[in-house]
């Protein structure tokens, strides 16, 4: 097998099946190259896992459907590496829609790779009507390097690796991301671990999807944005000890507070947002990051287990 396209899914059964469509077009198109697609339905309140698997009929390509009953779409996605058999795995959501030649440019980037490599693709927005935000456009090879900061460097739903990655950095920290106190940052999180191992990290504008993410309301933005502030502190809260560096970013949000009453920028003009807010979330993001369980990265309880993984582990010379 060569690519395994993950979608973890939650109350979405609608917009799956246009992204199941997307994945689907995406392996025509990629022929020969082997892909499956696992749909991890993460305890969903609705029908999707049934859709999912309706959908999975018809496919004509392998297709599997697993459910993930705890909550957290990190745990969904570890569910969904464990299980997959490609040699290249790619993350994505459910209100996303792959370009058709998605397959084709993953696989030749990392073919490309001389060692193993953590890639995030191109982010447009799928839709005019949605605003400009969780979108990625620039068109130019990126490597991450510090001081730049991690966050929005890569995205969590265009994020692709090999099996020997996982083999070094291990599985995204379920303390992070949709589903938790802190509701983000598992992709900045998992960036900046592989980072320090050594494991390049690169952003390539020629893996592209589409993000129908459906904000198109000021309200909308206000609350990712307060999202994404828990979020940084929750990646502060767990990095800083190890890598006090990162905090240069925060040092200056709250230098830039102090100085918002005597006329100094807001932190988002467009929109009004201040540096003292976004402070605050940050430190109840720290607050709730440090005391949220232990994570746990294990799959479900008794959900069947894949091949072991040196029966698809790349060699570590190419990817």
């Amino acid at each position: 097998m060569d690519v395994t396209i993950i979608i973890a899914t939650y109350d979405r059964s609608r917009a799956l099946v246009y992204a199941l469509d997307s994945v689907k077009r995406a392996a025509e198109f990629a022929r020969p190259l082997m892909t499956e697609l696992i749909v991890v339905a993460n305890a969903s309140p609705n029908d999707t896992p049934d859709v999912a698997r309706a959908w999975a009929e018809t496919a004509g390509f392998p297709v599997r459907v697993l459910e993930e009953p705890r909550q957290g779409a990190c745990r969904a996605r570890n569910l969904g590496i464990t299980e997959a058999r490609g040699r290249i795995m790619a993350i994505t959501d459910d209100d996303c829609r792959l370009a058709e030649d998605y397959i084709v440019r993953l696989v030749a980037a990392h073919d490309s790779d001389l060692v193993p490599t953590l890639r995030g693709g191109r982010l447009e927005l799928g839709d005019a009507s949605d605003l400009p935000m969780t979108v990625k456009t620039e068109l130019h090879l990126a490597h991450f390097e510090p001081p730049v900061f991690p966050g929005g460097f890569l995205h969590g739903c265009n994020f692709t690796f090999t099996r020997p990655v996982v083999e070094r950095v291990g599985f995204l920290d379920t303390r992070f991301g949709p589903g938790t106190a802190v509701g983000a940052a598992e992709d900045t999180d998992y960036l900046f671990r592989a980072w320090k191992l050594g494991v390049p990290v690169v952003y390539d504008p020629s893996i592209v999807i589409y993000h129908h993410h459906g904000r198109n309301q000021a309200d909308d933005v206000a609350r990712l944005f307060r999202t994404y502030n828990r979020a940084d502190g929750a990646f502060y809260a767990k990095h800083a000890l190890a890598a006090p560096s990162i905090l240069k970013n925060f040092y200056w949000d709250i230098r830039n507070a102090v100085m918002e009453p005597f006329g100094g920028k807001l932190f988002n003009t467009a929109l009004g947002f201040r540096h003292g807010p976004r402070v605050c979330h940050t430190i109840l993001g720290a607050l709730a990051f440090a005391t949220s369980k232990t994570h746990d990265e294990s799959p479900a309880p008794g959900t069947p287990q894949g091949p072991p993984p040196e029966t698809y582990q790349a060699p570590l010379s190419r990817t």
